[in-house]
């Protein structure tokens, strides 16, 4: 990672975060606690979940992970993780899956829309299994094309909330 893109992930971060501040601030000069007490528990959790990813010990795929919402201004990027297992011998290859996924998301989808996508990284329960999940909102839920997914194993879904796209990477393999 070059020097500038490290300023800029430190801005967008700061940024991110006085945003944040400054939201609950507002509430509270607006005598709104019950609100700000709201945003600032959202706050705690986005860092929590932050801080769990942080903990995986794969650096590059959380770097980009921390890079989405940079990267990308057509989509709102969340992500929840359920797992406490080290992944580390797998951190190249799953920034490749998930890159594979994302693109294959921007071509179905587009740049021109805004949509969400909640990634989620959880254990499959009594197993060695870890899956990666993503599932995507937005004006636009036409399934998505399985050509470019398909040879790397993942599941394609329409659900009640949005298209699903998840796979699920054995720890014992």
């Amino acid at each position: 990672m070059e020097d500038a893109e490290v300023v800029k992930l430190l801005q967008h971060y700061r940024h991110d975060l006085m945003n944040h501040l400054q939201i609950v601030q507002g509430y509270i000069s607006m005598n709104k606690s019950d609100k700000a007490e709201q945003k600032l528990k959202e706050t705690i959790v986005h860092y929590n979940e932050e801080r769990k990813l942080m903990h995986l010990n794969i650096p590059v795929f959380t770097l980009w992970v921390l890079q989405m919402n940079i990267r990308f201004d057509h989509i709102k990027f969340e992500y929840y993780i359920s797992t406490e297992k080290k992944l580390s011998h797998l951190d190249n290859d799953l920034k490749s899956q998930c890159t594979n996924i994302l693109s294959a998301v921007n071509k179905t989808y587009g740049t021109n829309r805004l949509y969400e996508i909640s990634m989620e990284i959880k254990d499959v329960p009594n197993s060695p299994i870890v899956e990666i999940s993503f599932l995507i909102k937005g004006e636009n839920r036409q399934r998505m094309e399985l050509s470019s997914l398909t040879h790397d194993h993942v599941r394609v879904r329409q659900t009640p909330s949005g298209m699903l796209c998840s796979f699920q990477i054995d720890l014992n393999t």
